[in-house]
């Protein structure tokens, strides 16, 4: 699959387009900006590893449904990222999940709609390549089907992959998929609910049409006085518009009369905004915040600000090897656990953030 993918980069990723690649175990906003630079791409891709305690793996179903969890939650913030980009998108998904393939159609309703309305067209693809059938090709988990991904390809307008071991005919696929594609647009002073549908009929034999399920609208959600968001709002941070500080996130396990988690936040300070006062300090302030997701729930949070305030040689010191602040979550359920944090520069409001998963004891 990264062959495929470092191939799809080289040679299709034009000067004007703009793609990301979204780990689902983790990352940082800094590394999954959507960008035309092939080397940041590249750099993005040789993060990608195969998880062999992932859900695809896991027999434990608590264990496998919050893992699932965790990937709905990662799509959702996906989409919110690119409700404001113009024109048609596509995300392709990559995922040896079962568990998301029996999906409860509650949460497929929600991710399609939340897709649809962003007008994003989802790919999705199994990437457990073929099996002969005494390997068990017919086995349940693996006979195709539109629950689950299938179902978020159909309903958004793609397509759903699985039996096969080319990636790269995929990724392929996807692009010639691109090349046309009729949108329809419909001026009516009717509210979205009471447009009932189009009918569409093609004249030449063996010609399918393809479409969603519903009206994608070109609303933008906007915050009210276009003021600065809550810090608060930002979790689950979307992936792609908070890569204005370099930050890297490391959990650990404090254990103590109550187990908590130390998030460790190494913070690149020279993309941070300093201002040096009379008496020869540079000065800057921070805000922090950081939760555990288990599965789509929310655990506690925390939120905190830092004042930064250092002498020169201190200050040269930094901006070499940067700084690190440290937020401390209160006690969380054991199991698997994704770690969210965001930092902002009070003063320019630049954002950064990043996440990492790992399982809390």
């Amino acid at each position: 699959m990264q062959s495929a993918l470092a191939k799809f980069i080289d040679s299709q990723v034009q000067a004007r387009d703009l793609a990301a690649i979204v780990r689902t175990s983790g990352g940082t906003g800094a590394s999954q900006q959507l960008t035309s630079d092939h080397g940041m791409l590249h750099a993005s891709l040789d993060l990608l590893s195969r998880n062999p305690t992932g859900a695809a793996s896991a027999t434990n179903p608590p264990r496998v449904a919050a893992l699932t969890g965790g990937t709905h939650a990662l799509l959702r913030s996906v989409l919110d990222g690119m409700h404001g980009l113009p024109g048609r998108k596509t995300v392709v998904l990559f995922s040896e999940n079962t568990q998301l393939y029996r999906s409860p159609q509650v949460l497929v309703d929600l991710l399609t709609a939340r897709a649809n309305r962003s007008s994003v067209v989802f790919y999705t693809v199994d990437p457990r390549g073929l099996r002969s059938a005494s390997a068990g090709a017919q086995s349940l988990d693996r006979i195709p089907t539109y629950a689950g991904v299938g179902a978020l390809a159909r309903d958004t307008g793609g397509i759903f992959f699985d039996n096969t071991n080319d990636a790269a005919t995929v990724m392929s696929r996807v692009l010639q998929d691109q090349d046309g594609y009729y949108r329809i647009v419909c001026a009516t002073d009717e509210p979205a609910e009471l447009v009932k549908g189009i009918a569409l009929r093609v004249k030449h034999e063996g010609l399918r049409v393809r479409s969603r399920n519903e009206f994608p609208t070109s609303d933008v959600p906007q915050y009210a006085g276009g003021t600065e968001p809550p810090m608060s709002s930002l979790l689950p941070a979307s992936p792609f518009a908070t890569g204005g500080i370099h930050l890297r996130l490391t959990p650990l396990v404090s254990y103590g009369a109550t187990s908590s988690i130390e998030v460790l936040l190494h913070i690149d300070i020279q993309d941070l905004t300093f201002t040096r006062d009379l008496q020869g300090f540079h000065n800057a302030e921070l805000e922090v915040v950081a939760a555990g997701f288990s599965g789509s729930q929310e655990t506690r949070g925390i939120s905190q600000s830092y004042k930064l305030r250092m002498p020169d040689a201190i200050y040269a010191m930094g901006r070499s090897q940067g700084v690190t602040a440290t937020v401390r979550l209160p006690m969380v359920p054991p199991g698997p656990l994704q770690v969210h944090a965001v930092v902002r520069d009070t003063t320019s409001g630049r954002l950064g953030s990043a996440r990492q998963s790992f399982d809390f004891p």
